[in-house]
Formats: structure tokens, sequence, C-alpha cells
């Protein structure tokens, strides 16, 4: 009796583990980014990697963003750029961003869009002078103006 309810219990973990994309199990999505070469349609990417968890777009630039935690405290974040519904660029990061360590309800924070020279919008935290974007990076601002483009 106790053998049929231990292999009752592995197999149905063995069978919701598989409830689980493969895109987002642990190491998967990495190997996959791996594939990833500029000029893939959007098509080829979506086998890769599924659908994308985020998407902006403007024009003919469009960018789309996948988020892995698996296995860390600090998820990761890869943003893929289509220009003409091809691959232009691939960036990834890990997301420390200041928002998510306790900062976003500290009233002298404000975080919102701020536009950059090209006329873009991109969300970010100021700071000194500074504002840290949702891809990662740290750039100059004043006011909601970015002074460079990102």
């Amino acid at each position: 009796m106790k053998k049929t309810i231990v292999l009752l219990c592995l197999a149905c973990g063995l069978a919701l583990s598989s409830c689980i994309p493969p895109s987002y199990s642990f190491g998967t999505l990495h190997k996959h980014l791996m594939d990833i070469r500029n000029g893939m349609n959007e098509t080829e990417i979506i086998s890769l990697l599924g659908k994308p968890d985020y998407r902006r777009f403007k024009g003919n630039r469009e960018e789309w963003e996948y988020r892995n935690s698996a296995g860390s405290t600090r998820p990761s974040v890869y943003c893929i750029t289509f220009v003409d519904g091809k691959v232009n660029s691939f960036d990834s990061y890990l997301d420390d961003s200041p928002w998510k360590k306790g900062l976003r309800n500290d009233s002298t924070i404000q975080a919102g869009y701020f536009r950059t020279p090209e006329g873009n919008f991109m969300w970010g935290v100021p700071a000194n002078g500074m504002v840290r974007l949702n891809n990662g990076r740290l750039m100059p601002a004043r006011g909601n103006q970015l002074l460079q483009e990102p």
C-alpha cells in the first residue's frame, strides 16, 4: 500500500512537471538564446522561445522582452529588437532594478516615462541626475528628458 502511494505521488509529480512550458524550464531558455542570430524573423524566434512576456513597438522597430527567474533571486531579462520584422539586436541583463529593491515606495523617487532625444519613451527611475532605465542602463537626464539615446 505504501509503495503504491509513493509511486502515485511520483507519477503525479512527473505529470505536473511536464506542464512547465519548455521556454521557461531551467536552462532551456538560455540554451535557445544562444541560437538567436541577426536576420531571424519573428516566427523563428517564437519557435525558439515562445511568445514574449512583453512587447513594445514604434514604426518599423519592435522589442520583445522575455523574463526568466528560474533558480535565481534576480531574474534575467532578454530583449530582442526587430527592425522590419528581422532580428536587429539582442540584449540581456540581470533585473536588479531599483524599484525591485524596495525603492519603489520611496516618495522621493518618481518612476515614470522619460523621452529620449529621438522622441521615444522609456520607463525609468531617477536618481541624482541619472535615470535607471527598465533595460538596466543608467543614463543622464534632466527632468523627464534623457540627455542621450540609450
